[in-house]
């Protein structure tokens, strides 16, 4: 894996953050790398693991898509047949760095803002069970409900079943953390 300057850093902070959170005992943070498996990596994968592997609990791979047709790849995953609602909204937003709440991270040109956290007084949890980002989630059961899901292949992506990050995330959560003293 050819390694830059930028990646170095990023690996050494993974492995001082593995190594400092294995000092406590009976931790329950857990750490994950990841990848999208894009056409292009696909060759890389075995030797990723390789290297994360032994600072981290977990490697994961998640489908490579478009981002609502921003990206343009014949390898990239493609939605296909019915509607299918995105879980996503049920599980995270995005905070722009100036406290801009989008809906969706797909959501690159703040068109579906659910909030701002700079306005004083406003918090996370406000707008998590606002009543805008809730029509949001309704309204996104039957139809896509934002601009940026018209064109996204990502819903289809989205677990509702037992392969989401919930599910490994409650399984790691289970036994103690690799390195971790007991």
């Amino acid at each position: 894996m050819a390694q830059k300057p930028h990646f170095d850093n990023i690996a050494e902070a993974v492995r001082e953050f593995f190594f400092a959170r294995n000092k406590i005992k009976n931790s329950t943070t857990r750490c994950v790398v990841s990848a999208v498996d894009h056409p292009g990596f696909r060759p890389h994968k075995d030797e990723f693991v390789s290297f994360w592997s032994p600072v981290c609990d977990k490697v994961i791979f998640r489908p490579f898509h478009t981002y609502a047709g921003r990206l343009a790849d014949s390898g990239a995953y493609k939605q296909s047949g019915a509607h299918i609602p995105c879980v996503q909204l049920w599980e995270r937003f995005s905070i722009s760095p100036s406290g801009l709440v989008n809906a969706c991270f797909n959501d690159w040109g703040d068109k579906d803002l659910v909030g701002d956290l700079g306005m004083q007084g406003t918090t996370i949890a406000d707008i998590w069970q606002s009543d805008i980002f809730n029509r949001i989630r309704q309204n996104s059961l039957n139809t896509p409900s934002l601009k940026c899901c018209r064109d996204c292949s990502g819903a289809s992506l989205s677990s509702w079943g037992t392969d989401g990050y919930q599910y490994w995330v409650r399984d790691l959560l289970n036994e103690p953390a690799k390195g971790t003293p007991i």
